[in-house]
């Protein structure tokens, strides 16, 4: 089983050109990402054809050949938002942790859109391929990927994934923790440290992503 992941506009063709060409298997799925839009906006209507669209071919494949698909709304103004409710919703399948690999496609949609699925797949260590849209040539295009396990080592990342969660679940900072780590955590932006009667640590956005990040890492 693959995941696919793909950023959407109002213009399909490519999309389903690209998984033509690429042959998905049975059990394969297709997630494809949409900029949220107004009802009242002038571009419902297009967004609602092209989901049509996708709905109508993508149907008859799952007949066929058993590919499933699913559709998510997407605010691509909240960027740190839509990563952490991406990888909310590809960590886990049915209820058990996915660890197979994902195929990313910025290929559609807002630019803005594009650059958040761009971002996820250099955080996601699933993520094998990124696959991008030259409007140009016309033609599809790899885009390079630094999220492998191989750049970290393991015993750190389990420290940092710890020391996140507990801070997130409002736990605090365990006792054997060194002052030094911490330090390094708020500098990197993944917690800040708020001031008053007793000094206590939050976790920011960036810190929820990471904190996502290592536990895929964990479990791969």
């Amino acid at each position: 089983m693959a995941l696919y992941i793909v950023s959407t506009g109002f213009n399909v063709t490519q999309i389903l050109y690209k998984a033509a060409r690429t042959q998905p298997s049975s059990e394969d799925r297709f997630l494809f990402l949409m900029p949220i839009s107004e009802k009242s906006s002038g571009v419902f209507e297009k967004r609602e054809g092209a989901i049509k669209t996708l709905k109508y071919v993508f149907s008859i494949l799952n007949v066929y050949s058993g590919v499933k698909y699913d559709l998510m709304d997407v605010n691509d103004e909240d960027v740190y938002g839509s990563i952490l409710t991406l990888l909310d919703r590809t960590m886990y399948i049915n209820g058990k942790f996915y660890p197979g690999p994902i195929e990313v496609w910025a290929v559609g949609g807002t630019r803005s859109l594009v650059s958040i699925l761009t971002f996820y797949g250099q955080i996601d260590p699933r993520v094998k391929r990124i696959i991008g849209f030259s409007e140009r040539s016309g033609r599809f295009i790899e885009i390079p990927t630094i999220s492998g396990k191989h750049l970290y080592r393991m015993g750190k990342i389990r420290t940092e994934y710890n020391l996140l969660r507990n801070i997130e679940e409002g736990k605090g900072i365990p006792g054997n923790v060194s002052s030094r780590l911490v330090n390094k955590l708020i500098k990197e932006g993944l917690i800040i440290k708020t001031m008053g009667r007793k000094s206590s640590y939050e976790i920011t956005e960036l810190g929820m992503i990471y904190r996502r990040r290592y536990e895929i890492l964990l479990k791969l």
